[in-house]
Order: C-alpha cells, then structure tokens, then sequence
C-alpha cells in the first residue's frame, strides 16, 4: 500500500486541533477565574452595604460614612471594570471557540480524505488479488 500523500497535513491539522483545544481551555479557565474574583467583590460590596446598614442603625459618624461610601464608590468602579473585563473574556472565549471548531472541521476534512485514499487502496488491492487469482485459475485449466 502507498502512504498517504497529505500525511504531513493531517498530523499538521492535528497538532493545530490540539493547539487550539488548549487555546480555548486556557480561556476558559481565565474566564472562570475572573468570574470568581468577580463573584468575591460582589460578595464583599454585600458585606459593605450590610455593615452601612448596621452602622447607620446604631449611629455612624460622619468620617466612617465617607470611609464606608469611600470605600463603596471603589468597588462600585472594580466591578464595572471587572465586569467589562469578564465581556471581553467571553468573546475570547467565542473566538477561540470558533478557531477550535475551524480546526477540527479541518483535520476532520484530512481524515476523511485519508479514509477514502484507504478504501482506494484496498479496492485496488482486492482488484490485483482478484486478477491475480483468476491468471492462477486459467493457468490450471490449461495445465
């Protein structure tokens, strides 16, 4: 059987599918990690309002009310920079999503091209073999 003439294009498409699965799993990871630190100041600006809150109801301060709005107003602003952050996380992910599906679209396209070389092959073999043995037949008629 001859090898398969695009070999060297399909272990090419295969090293890109792999490298474009670990593109999009690092991305993924990224975006879940950043989501989380998310998920934490939100949690804390949570925290920051309840304790106003009770401060408020017990009597506050005028200098630890501006600490507390402070110290709000700088979450406030982290999150909205987090969370556009986070929107440009997921479309890296998207795209890297889309690379990953454009690459295994491709090797898949290299593997069928190399099922049919395959099959080509093994019919033409069968095609010899058959040849072969009916020269053999003929040959033992004659003798």
């Amino acid at each position: 059987m001859s090898r398969f003439r695009l070999q060297s294009v399909l272990d090419y498409r295969r090293i890109t599918e792999g490298q474009a699965q670990q593109r999009y799993a690092a991305c993924l990871q990224a975006e879940s990690a950043l989501l989380g630190k998310l998920n934490d100041q939100r949690v804390a600006l949570e925290s920051l309002y309840s304790g106003l809150d009770q401060k408020k109801s017990e009597g506050i301060s005028i200098d630890e009310l501006l600490l507390y709005e402070g110290r709000i107003s700088l979450l406030v602003k982290v999150l909205a920079e987090m969370a556009e952050e986070l929107e440009r996380a997921r479309e890296l992910v998207l795209a890297r999503k889309q690379d990953l599906l454009e690459a295994s679209r491709e090797k898949k396209l290299m593997e069928k091209l190399k099922e049919k070389h395959l099959r080509e092959e093994a019919g033409e073999f069968r095609r010899r073999e058959n040849i072969f043995l009916d020269e053999i037949a003929v040959q033992r008629k004659k003798g």
